[in-house]
């Protein structure tokens, strides 16, 4: 049984390793219900009636087959982001 380790990872026996994690490309959502892109840090500031609507269309953006990976990764975390936003604003 071999375990890989931080020292055999490092080996360049077998040529570099391409592990690296892809840049995310964009920092925001670009909403078609809100009609505008919607960065991490504005979620705070929406309206309850907008942050209804990004609920909204996350939810099925994040689910939805056709979408391309990076659209469907920024909008499940706007859609989680959103909804612990909108229960504290419950709370309140």
């Amino acid at each position: 049984m071999t375990f890989i380790t931080s020292y055999s990872m490092k080996d360049d026996r077998y040529g570099p390793l391409q592990r690296e994690a892809p840049l995310q490309e964009s920092h925001y959502f670009a909403s078609y219900l809100l009609k505008r892109d919607i960065e991490l840090d504005e979620v705070e500031t929406l309206t309850d009636d907008e942050l209804d609507r990004l609920i909204a269309e996350t939810k099925v953006t994040s689910k939805d087959r056709e979408t391309p990976r990076l659209r469907k990764t920024m909008a499940a975390y706007f859609y989680e982001y959103a909804m612990r936003k909108a229960e504290k604003r419950e709370v309140k």
